[in-house]
């Protein structure tokens, strides 16, 4: 239900029967005492009640002692005609709860204390065999709306479906050899001989790499970079009342690293030199 995008105030009906249990293990007792343990039960009611047009029904199936001051007061915000019953099967404690969507407003406070009582065990009633009341009615959808029922997470599954089904004609995998090869030809050497500033521009972009060798036969392997540092400078200065000032300059600077593996035959094979 995460991974879906669903329009707001779309569905007639919310026949929620969320996971159980906590959300997670908040061995640290991190949670808010006064509101209670955060629990699916909760998350899923937030993630879904706005799913609901008004008037449209939720029928809720959560465990009876879920129903803290947080959930009783939420449930009490959005929904009137409220109903809840003990469920037939109590394998879990559950309860069933009934409610008529309405547009959020300042909770009802006897309807929620009537809901916590009902979470702590207090004037609970079994779900009856036949209903009592009036029905509740299901509104039908509003004419014209745009429904959205989209999954927002693709498996493997669906990706390969959705590239078979000409998504591959818009992406890159057709010039995935275009972008990735390398271009022909050799390097071809500057026009002149580069400044220090050219050099340093040149080992910041990592243009500057490869295996050179020296006219004596020695090999490396180099890699340039330039990283940010900062210079401090401190000033201070002493004050008329005789108190000391102190002033910290920072001022960024551009050092260029050039680092180097030893590819020459013998005892220096292997090492890493640092070329200044």
């Amino acid at each position: 239900v995460h991974d879906v995008r669903i329009s707001e105030r779309s569905m007639g009906l919310l026949f929620l029967n969320p996971p159980y249990g906590d959300l997670v293990g908040d061995k640290a007792d991190t949670g808010n005492r006064a509101q209670g343990r955060e629990r699916h039960e909760k998350l899923f009611c937030r993630r879904t009640f706005n799913l609901l047009q008004v008037g449209g029904v939720l029928v809720l199936v959560i465990p009876f002692y879920t129903l803290d001051s947080e959930l009783s007061t939420l449930i009490a915000r959005h929904f009137e005609q409220i109903e809840v019953f003990l469920s037939r099967e109590q394998a879990f404690r559950q309860c069933v709860l009934f409610g008529v969507k309405r547009r959020p407003a300042h909770p009802e406070a006897s309807v929620v204390a009537r809901l916590q009582a009902f979470g702590k065990g207090e004037d609970q009633r079994d779900l009856p065999e036949h209903w009592p009341g009036l029905p509740y009615l299901v509104p039908a959808p509003k004419p014209g709306d745009d429904f959205h029922f989209t999954v927002l997470r693709l498996d493997a599954r669906q990706l390969e479906a959705e590239l078979d089904a000409g998504l591959r004609k818009a992406s890159l995998w057709p010039r995935f050899d275009q972008l990735m090869r390398r271009s022909a030809g050799d390097a071809k050497p500057p026009l002149r001989a580069m400044t220090d500033w050219h050099l340093a521009l040149a080992l910041a972009a990592g243009q500057i790499s490869g295996i050179v060798t020296s006219a004596a036969g020695r090999r490396l392997l180099i890699k340039g970079r330039t990283h940010k540092s900062k210079d401090c400078q401190v000033m201070h200065e002493t004050l008329a009342d005789g108190s000391l000032f102190e002033t910290r300059v920072m001022t960024d600077k551009f050092v260029t690293v050039i680092r180097a593996i030893d590819l020459t035959p013998g005892p220096t094979l292997g090492q890493v030199v640092t070329i200044t």
